[in-house]
C-alpha cells in the first residue's frame, strides 16, 4: 500500500515538475551551409514532420541572401489570386507541419504558435492565417497584416489554449497561409515553434517513480 501510494505520489510530482510550457516543435530551417526544413528542436515524446508546401503555391524554397539577421528563412509566394486572407484559405495557399506522441499513451498540450514573418518588398497587403486539423482546418486561430519589410522580423504568437488543444493524444496538423498583391510578392518566415507540455505515458511515469523510489532506498541504506 506504501509502495503504490509513493508511486504515485512521486508520479504526481514528476507531471506537475513537467508541466512547464516549453518548446515542441521548432524551425528555424538550419544552417546557411546546411538548410533544411526538418524540425531542428523535437520534445523527445514527439515527432515532428518537415515544414512541406501545398502545391498551390507559386514558390517555397528556403533562402540565405536576404539580408536577415538568422538565415536561413523560409520564402513563400502565395498561390495566384491570394491577395486576402479569405482568398488565401479558398485557394490552398498554405505550408503546414505535424506532431504527433512517440508512444501510445502520451499526451501533450499546446499553449501557443509563435514566429516571424516579413514582406518581402513594399507592396501590401501581405499577412498570413493560421488554421489546425483540430476542426479540420474549418476556422482561423490567427490572422495578421504584416506590416515589417525584409529584413526586419515581426513575432506573432497565436493562443493555442482552448480545450481543442489540450490532452492530446494523437497527431495534429498546422497550416500557415499566406496573401499578398500578386505572385510576384513574397513572405517570408523564420523561427516557427510549437509551445506546450508534453506527459509520459502512465508506464514510463511509473518506472520513474519506482526509480526514484529505488535511489531514495539507497541513499537512506548509505546514510
Amino acid at each position: 500500500m506504501f509502495r503504490t501510494l509513493a508511486l504515485t505520489s512521486l508520479a504526481a510530482a514528476y507531471v506537475a515538475g513537467s508541466a512547464q510550457a516549453a518548446v515542441l516543435a521548432q524551425y528555424t530551417f538550419g544552417t546557411v551551409d546546411t538548410p533544411t526544413f526538418a524540425a531542428t528542436t523535437t520534445d523527445p515524446l514527439l515527432t515532428a514532420s518537415a515544414v512541406t508546401g501545398n502545391a498551390a503555391l507559386t514558390a517555397f524554397n528556403l533562402q540565405t541572401n536576404l539580408g536577415y539577421a538568422s538565415q536561413p528563412v523560409l520564402l513563400n509566394i502565395p498561390s495566384s489570386g491570394s491577395t486576402t486572407a479569405a482568398n488565401a484559405v479558398t485557394n490552398a495557399s498554405y505550408f503546414s507541419f505535424t506532431v504527433d506522441p512517440t508512444s501510445v499513451g502520451a499526451t501533450f498540450s499546446l499553449t501557443n504558435l509563435t514566429f516571424d514573418a516579413a514582406r518581402g518588398g513594399s507592396g501590401s497587403p501581405r499577412g498570413w492565417v493560421v488554421r489546425s486539423s483540430a476542426d479540420s482546418f474549418a476556422t482561423n486561430l490567427g490572422t495578421s497584416d504584416i506590416g515589417t519589410v525584409r529584413s526586419t522580423f515581426t513575432n506573432y504568437s497565436v493562443s493555442l489554449t482552448g480545450s481543442s488543444f489540450q490532452d492530446l493524444t494523437g497527431p495534429i496538423t498546422f497550416r500557415i497561409y499566406s496573401y499578398s498583391p500578386s505572385t510576384l510578392s513574397s513572405v517570408e518566415y523564420d523561427n516557427i515553434t510549437l509551445n506546450g507540455v508534453a506527459i509520459p505515458e502512465p508506464s514510463s511515469l511509473a518506472l520513474l517513480a519506482a526509480g526514484g523510489l529505488l535511489i531514495a532506498k539507497r541513499r537512506r541504506r548509505n546514510a
